[in-house]
């Protein structure tokens, strides 16, 4: 069972980050090796051999997860109930990689999809599988990478970010299937939570199997990593014994990275000869110009000393070295360790706030509950030792449970009800973050304007008269170039004022944004917002004088290794500069959103489909525009999306001079979609300029 890292880390699209980075199942058999496992060598002393460690971690028997499914369930995931064992694997596949390719892409929908591709791998898997006993090895490699993908404790937990996007993937199924009924999608839920719980046993039973079976089938040494990090929180020595064994079998194959591996096993077992000693092979084995193996040697560094300090302070007695050993034990996830010093701690010294935020911080760490993180704080209010890291704790628990998990169970209230609702909760946070200012703390700042405008907008939000609300809206650029001038420094007042640049109508005040520069530190995590700032403010006042230095901009953050996202906007941009008068040729242009399309995820990115439509319909291939404007149709994640595309469509059909009865049904039904203002009023310009004439259409 694996414990989560590094909470601080984790961005909003948290369950598919953490389930991406898996490589392909290796091999292309099904055979079983049935061979004997390599003789042991003298160094392979004191580390357990295969069939221990099959014996040591087997549970015995168990219920694969979607085996014996209703028939409603089985339907809402699409795969059969049996088969040839090998259509069925070889589906499983191709449903794995779709998995793969859209955890690539962005867009909860696409995750959200992935997620259901992951689910009917591993449908079709397990019926591939049969007992796994005798299962044929294939089929036990691909069921350990996705059973290892789902032991994450933390996913089992509904109070916190992830119960949101496992409750979307539910309703996905449930729209598949046949569930006629409100307790028909709690049933699934709790299907879905409780599956999620027993992976772990899954896991170690699919690897048990495989030692078994197959143990010189070449993913063993990866499987074994893998399993190393599974078990650690239940027996710490078997942990750092599998890893070994797995050093063992790559022999002189083994990286640094994988002795870091081991190091950091070792470190957070608190067994410090054997971390140094790894560490040391790695740093021997290491290119001196890999950039990324220096960071993971750095990091190891670290934990050798948190590992030393927990050592050290074993016998400690006073707050100060007990609140030390405490943090060194959450840095090497010993948060049990941790969260016992923490509350002995907090019953001793009531009113001091750092063995409270330590309690809330572990149950990030461990379970990523945000809702209990905040009844934490919100129970204990200490009155000692309010420091920046108290405060920037209290408020960003605070408003992520408010936001995830009060806000959604006052969906039905009227809006003075939610608001009376959230009042406590809000004059904390005001008081908080006074607090945090008084330390002068930026990012103080940087919350007390983001505060104030949310209380400023609120009751112009639902006034009749909106002129008020737009007003405030078209006055945040001054007033967020004010706050970048308090705290030159920050990276999120600089965002604030690309995203108030967007919203001005000061065409001159809003295009000078192109040329203000962010802060030094935090230039390359800012490159990809400023880029995107750049072309929509270029696109919308058809500023052709800024189209070279928006191209500066955007090509400063292409790259090979980019997100497709990032790419597909990279080739906007340069499409854009063409029709603003910059160079570009349609026919290159065209080559490139080609070769993103046939990258992984290409085929389902729905913004990436419209766009190529649109260039393919500028050369005069209507027909070929339309076919992929029905691909990205049906991908489309919502009405407005769809509703786009359908005016791309008649716009590209009236300007090949169709213009007859259907296209001008069609256009009046956009004139009154509820999706969006936006489709309402393009279908409106659309059949004004079609009406007038050729050149107008043109």
């Amino acid at each position: 069972m694996r414990r989560l890292r590094w909470v601080e880390r984790v961005p909003s699209r948290l369950l598919l980050v953490l389930l991406a980075g898996c490589r392909p199942v290796e091999g292309a058999g099904g055979a079983r090796s049935g061979g004997p496992e390599p003789v042991a060598s003298s160094e392979d002393e004191g580390i357990p051999s295969l069939e221990e460690i099959a014996d040591a971690i087997d549970p015995g028997p168990r219920a694969a997860l979607t085996v014996g499914l209703p028939s409603w369930l089985a339907a809402g995931l699409a795969v059969p109930r049996g088969g040839d064992p090998a259509a069925l694997l070889a589906e499983a596949r191709r449903r794995y990689e779709g998995w793969q390719a859209r955890s690539q892409q962005g867009g909860d929908a696409a995750q959200l999809e992935g997620l259901v591709e992951l689910a009917r791998a591993l449908a079709l898997a397990e019926r591939a599988a049969g007992d796994l006993q005798h299962a044929p090895v294939e089929a036990l490699v691909l069921l350990e990478r996705v059973y290892d993908l789902l032991d994450v404790p933390a996913l089992a937990n509904d109070r916190n970010l992830f119960s949101q996007m496992i409750q979307g993937f539910v309703q996905i199924i449930a729209e598949g299937g046949d569930a006629s009924s409100s307790a028909m999608l709690d049933d699934l839920a709790k299907l879905v939570f409780e599956g999620v719980q027993r992976a772990d046993e899954l896991h170690r039973r699919t690897v048990a199997a495989l030692l078994r079976d197959a143990p010189e089938h070449p993913s063993i040494p990866d499987v074994l990593s893998r399993t190393a990090e599974s078990v650690h929180a239940q027996d710490e020595a078997l942990a750092v014994g599998i890893m070994r064994r797995s050093l063992a079998m790559r022999g002189e194959a083994a990286t640094a990275a994988h002795w870091l591996d081991l190091a950091s096993l070792c470190y957070r077992s608190l067994e410090l000869r054997c971390g140094n000693e790894a560490r040391a092979r790695a740093e021997a084995l290491a290119p001196a110009d890999d950039e990324k193996l220096a960071e993971r040697l750095h990091r190891s560094l670290e934990q050798a000393k948190h590992a030393n300090a927990v050592v050290e302070l074993q016998d400690a007695a006073g707050l100060e070295d007990r609140l030390d050993q405490a943090r060194a034990l959450m840095e090497l996830q010993r948060n049990a360790d941790a969260r016992e010093i923490y509350e002995q701690l907090h019953r001793l010294h009531p009113e001091d706030a750092r063995p409270v935020a330590g309690l809330a911080r572990v149950m990030l760490l461990e379970r990523l509950d945000f809702v209990a993180a905040f009844e934490i704080i919100d129970r204990a209010r200490p009155r000692e030792h309010l420091d920046r890291e108290w405060y920037e704790l209290a408020i960003g628990v605070r408003a992520t449970a408010l936001l995830y998990h009060v806000l959604p169970q006052l969906a039905d209230e009227d809006p003075d009800a939610i608001f009376d609702a959230l009042r406590p909760a809000l004059v904390q946070m005001d008081a908080d973050i006074s607090g945090l200012e008084e330390l002068g703390a930026d990012e103080g700042k940087v919350l007390r304007y983001i505060y104030d405008l949310g209380i400023d907008a609120w009751p112009k939000s639902r006034a009749e008269d909106q002129q008020p609300l737009l007003q405030l809206t078209r006055a945040q650029l001054t007033r967020t170039r004010a706050l970048l001038e308090q705290v030159p420094a920050s990276r999120h007042a600089y965002t604030l004022v690309l995203a108030a640049s967007e919203f001005s109508a000061d065409r001159e005040q809003a295009l000078a944004v192109l040329d203000l520069a962010p802060p030094a530190e935090h230039a390359e995590a800012v490159a990809l917002r400023r880029a995107q700032a750049a072309l929509d403010l270029v696109v919308s006042w058809d500023a052709r004088e800024h189209a070279a230095r928006m191209l500066e901009l955007v090509d400063a953050i292409d790259g090979p290794d980019r997100p497709l996202a990032t790419r597909r906007l990279v080739v906007d941009a340069h499409v854009v500069a063409r029709r603003l008068g910059q160079p570009g040729e349609l026919p290159r242009l065209e080559a490139r959103y080609r070769e993103l399309l046939a990258t992984p995820g290409g085929e389902r990115d729905v913004v990436l489909l419209n766009n190529l439509a649109a260039l393919v319909a500028e050369q005069g291939r209507t027909r070929e525009a339309l076919e992929l404007w029905k691909g990205a149709e049906a991908v489309a994640e919502d009405n407005v999306q769809r509703d786009m595309i359908a005016l791309n469509v008649l716009g590209a059909r009236i300007a090949a001079g169709v213009f007859g009865a259907a296209e001008r049904e069609r256009l009046a039904e956009l004139e009154q979609s509820p999706a969006a203002v936006e489709v309402r009023l393009l279908a409106r310009a659309w059949r004004v300029a079609a009406s007038s004439g050729a050149e107008a259409r043109k």
